[in-house]
């Protein structure tokens, strides 16, 4: 589950089911990831597995008009990112070795930079990577910007998706 909690900063936690298979066990709650968020909009929002078993975390810039601290372009930031993680390898996780920084060079939890707020996106069928597409079908990633006319295009891993350009 990803929430913005009542500081507004970014929380991703981890339930068991209860007996009743459609409603979580509050008692088994486990913080997967806190991020701190410096102002009230653009938090991200979706958590999804992808087809490689991993944890995909949409984080928004941080919000307020035009990413002032430029942190969808940080790489040591997770904000402004498409985040991917391995919730299976360790506790509370562990960052995948192919991920773009796992090396080094920036934060290990990053699959891809650049990202004003995205709020939803999708899966390639014949790919792991989570993709924004411009024509037709279901390879989409939602975001917010202030221009109607900030483009669509195919977004993979590694790609740099222009931060504050895009705004």
């Amino acid at each position: 589950m990803d929430y913005t909690d009542l500081n507004g900063d970014t929380r991703v936690e981890r339930y068991q089911v209860s007996a009743d298979s459609n409603v979580a066990d509050t008692a088994s709650h486990h913080l997967v990831l806190f991020v701190a968020q410096p102002y009230p909009n653009h938090n991200g929002g979706l958590v999804m597995f992808g087809p490689d078993g991993m944890l995909y975390i949409g984080m928004g810039d941080g919000g307020s008009g035009g990413d002032p601290q430029n942190r969808a372009q940080n790489p040591d930031s997770l904000l402004g990112k498409l985040l991917r993680i391995d919730v299976d390898g360790g506790d509370p996780y562990v960052n995948p070795p192919n991920n773009p920084y796992a090396g080094g060079g920036g934060r290990g939890e990053i699959w891809a930079i650049g990202l004003r707020n995205p709020w939803r996106f999708a899966f390639l069928r014949s790919h792991c990577w989570p993709a924004l597409h411009r024509g037709r079908g279901t390879e989409r990633m939602g975001r917010s910007g202030r221009r109607a006319q900030d483009p669509g295009r195919l977004e993979l891993r590694l790609a740099d998706h222009g931060g504050r350009a895009l705004l």
